[in-house]
């Protein structure tokens, strides 16, 4: 039982010894959500993008989040995703002439209450 234990702190130590090495020495990490490559060039239709991220290390590149929530990169050099870019940009954009009003909510009439 004690040899267990030690090897479960030994792996512990060197875990946190990884992660706080990375952070002092200054170790460049990879978010998961991160394009390593743009091999695809495969057009996706609008539809299904509902937003989008810019990425300029590692690489530069555009991250696409479809409807279902999957992750698509591409290079922004190509047309159809500069049209993709714009296309969003326009869907989300509310022009700044036009005033946003707060949805009203019904008034509750009040009933006539006597004090006692």
């Amino acid at each position: 039982m004690k040899f267990f234990r030690t090897v479960i702190f030994i792996i512990f130590g060197a875990m946190l010894l990884a992660t706080t090495s990375q952070a002092i020495f200054g170790g460049e990490t990879v978010s998961i959500n991160t394009c390593l490559d743009v091999k695809s060039t495969k057009e996706l239709p609008v539809q299904i993008i509902k937003g989008y991220t810019m990425q300029t290390k590692p690489i530069e590149a555009v991250l696409f989040t479809t409807v279902r929530n999957r992750l698509i990169c591409a290079d922004p050099k190509q047309e159809w995703v500069k049209k993709a870019v714009e296309s969003l940009d326009r869907r989300t954009r509310t022009p700044s002439n036009q005033k946003k009003t707060p949805a009203r909510t019904p008034k509750r009439k009040r009933r006539n209450q006597k004090a006692i």
